[in-house]
């Protein structure tokens, strides 16, 4: 599509606004998972409407292949190289960072999020809708603002009641289980991929964490609390659980040093997990245990990361698709089949990010 130029204050996005920037020489989107949501466009400074395209406007644009416009505010842009000025806006969801919440508490992610725009110390244009149930305590203790509580730290939205993904629709905040939509399409070498890299790094990975609580008063008394043994917490399906030897009356048999004596775990990968900012006060046994495999399990620290970078070519705009189109397009969180039997690639993958090109 050729972008629309708006005011700032546009509110519909239905018209054709301020005018249509037609002599734009590229516009691409770019949308990640729960992150972030840019439009770069480049356009000559002998064009049409050049002057008109200042900091703090608003492009219209559609990000996927479903043709929904969606506006972006510029907030930069560079100096000309060879007559091309690069612009950069952001999703006007950003604009939610200039919302302060007032102090509240809700019981819900549903409440939560229903209490959004009410509880804004300035007035917020915009609505918030989920279809996450989960129940569990949030608290807006201070003045924070929208965007940081919907997913900028600890104590947000994503991190209390997720996992989930977010949808940013004009004016509309979503907060969905799941985003994403399995249409079938299958992305495979030889009929419309045209580019594919992969990066594998298990690095990173580990199956086993020993998890602790310390503290340090002002006196420099310490507390340590661990796991009996020092015990550690596993991944029930890939790591190996400890296997201790023991005498004929079944006691664990322990080194000069105390150390219960174990058999050989090659495949174990120990990592330390601090939970000291989990409780105020040292917690039991079963407290650090309970909460040590919860955020081990959530995290799952022992899947490798795997990305696939993949280009393809949109079979629904072909003729051969065309009574095929809804389910050949796809969108960010979308699930598809990508196959290039050459690198030995199989798989299911979740739609990550995006770039797509206006």
């Amino acid at each position: 599509m050729i972008p629309i130029l708006y005011n700032h204050d546009e509110i519909d996005f239905t018209s054709q606004g301020i005018c249509r920037l037609y002599d734009a020489v590229d516009c691409v989107v770019t949308e990640e998972a729960n992150g972030i949501y840019e439009c770069e466009f480049k356009y000559p400074i002998d064009g049409d409407f050049f002057d008109e395209i200042i900091e703090g406007r608003l492009i219209g644009v559609t990000h996927d292949d479903n043709g929904d416009i969606q506006p972006f505010e510029i907030y930069k842009y560079s100096a000309p190289i060879d007559g091309i000025v690069t612009f950069y806006a952001h999703h006007i969801s950003y604009r939610l960072a200039n919302h302060i919440l007032m102090p509240f508490h809700a019981s819900s992610c549903t409440e939560a999020m229903s209490m959004m725009a009410a509880k804004s110390m300035n007035r917020c244009p915009f609505s918030f809708w989920t279809n996450v149930g989960t129940t569990g305590s949030f608290d807006v203790n201070y003045p924070i603002s929208i965007k940081e509580m919907l997913a900028g730290n600890e104590k947000s939205i994503m991190n209390v009641y997720g996992p989930g993904e977010f949808e940013f629709d004009k004016w509309t905040v979503k907060f969905h289980e799941d985003r994403g939509v399995d249409h079938g399409v299958e992305i495979r070498y030889g009929k419309n991929m045209t580019s594919i890299t992969r990066d594998y790094d298990s690095s990173g990975t580990y199956t086993a964490v020993v998890p602790y609580w310390y503290k340090e008063d002002n006196d420099g008394h310490k507390q340590l609390v661990v796991l009996d043994d020092f015990g550690v917490i596993v991944s029930e399906s890939d790591a190996i659980q400890h296997v201790y030897w023991t005498d004929e009356h079944g006691e664990i048999i322990r080194n000069e040093h105390g150390f219960p004596i174990e058999f050989d775990s090659a495949n174990m990968i120990y990592a330390p997990l601090d939970l000291s900012s989990e409780f105020e006060e040292a917690p039991t046994q079963e407290e650090l245990a309970l909460a040590a495999k919860y955020i081990f399990d959530a995290a799952a620290p022992w899947i490798p990361e795997d990305s696939i970078k993949v280009s393809f070519v949109s079979l629904w705009q072909t003729p051969e698709y065309e009574n095929y189109a809804p389910l050949e397009k796809v969108s960010l969180c979308d699930y598809v089949r990508v196959v290039h039997s050459k690198l030995g690639i199989y798989t299911l993958a979740k739609v990550t990010k995006t770039v797509y090109n206006v």
